[in-house]
């Protein structure tokens, strides 16, 4: 999905621009489910910290901005439910099999780009 798209100046085509977050800055909320490789939980919120500059929304970056929009809609405005979820590899993969690990990698990535790509409401 696309979380913030950007017209670039330049040449008047859109880019998307991640939005970067450290973990701290992640509100967990329940256990939604577990796979072979993984456990996803919902996002309950996310606390991104503005400098007192940034603060003037003229002078945020485009990743500062993206961060403040995905931020702002980690909530559903008519539900109050959660709009993202985090998924995150098993601590115990590598254990039974070190190549587990490159796998279960492997596959989270090419999921993040499979989920990247598509454009849903």
């Amino acid at each position: 999905s696309r979380l913030f798209n950007h017209k670039d100046n330049d040449e008047g085509t859109e880019k998307d621009i991640m939005a970067l977050l450290e973990f701290n800055e992640i509100d967990l909320g329940r256990f939604l489910g577990n796979g072979e490789f993984s456990n996803v939980y919902e996002i309950e919120s996310l606390r991104t910290q503005l400098s007192s500059e940034e603060r003037d929304k003229d002078n945020l970056s485009q990743e500062e901005h993206a961060r403040q929009f995905v931020a702002n809609n980690a909530k559903r405005k008519s539900s109050n439910k959660s709009r993202y979820a985090i998924k995150f590899l098993k601590e115990d993969l590598s254990e039974d099999n070190p190549h587990k690990i490159i796998t279960a990698a492997r596959d989270l990535a090419m999921e993040a780009q499979f989920l990247s790509v598509l454009s849903h409401p």
